[in-house]
């Protein structure tokens, strides 16, 4: 009896120490748009290593502007978010051995503010309606 009490307690001490070893970092957040507080769907967030700057892994936001990176070793990096017509966003971010999760919360991105040039539209009509008749112009067919 003691013997099976001894065995359950070290499978269960094994088991504990093996799945506390696989949790990986992670890191997470919403990204949303600084004017109008809306979430953006679909926005890249990139988590680049400082030393090298080497792409390590890329994400895209869900529907509701969220995202979750997991599996990231110990190092330093920088996080890039990035939606069409915004600033890019670059967070410093220190992973250590004791950190299991960071929460970025709310990365705001602001749009870009570009003034455009006046756009001058010109055309030609294909037909030319006269009284007694319809005429196509074929070369512009």
């Amino acid at each position: 009896m003691k013997f099976k009490k001894a065995f359950s307690t070290l499978i269960f001490s094994i088991i504990c120490i093996i799945s506390s070893y696989s949790q990986k970092n992670i890191i997470s957040g919403v990204v949303i748009d600084s004017l109008s507080k809306t979430p953006l769907p679909y926005a890249t967030v990139r988590l680049i290593e400082k030393k090298n700057l080497k792409l390590l892994i890329g994400t895209l936001t869900d529907t509701s502007g969220k995202f979750v990176i997991q599996n990231i070793p110990c190092m330093e990096y920088i996080c890039l978010i990035d939606f069409l017509s915004f600033n890019q966003k670059r967070i410093p971010i220190i992973i250590k051995k004791d950190s299991k999760s960071i929460e970025l919360n709310n990365i705001t991105l602001s749009p870009l503010r570009t003034n455009l040039q006046e756009i001058i539209v010109k055309g030609e009509a294909k037909i030319t309606t006269k009284i007694d008749r319809v005429v196509y112009k074929v070369d512009s067919a």
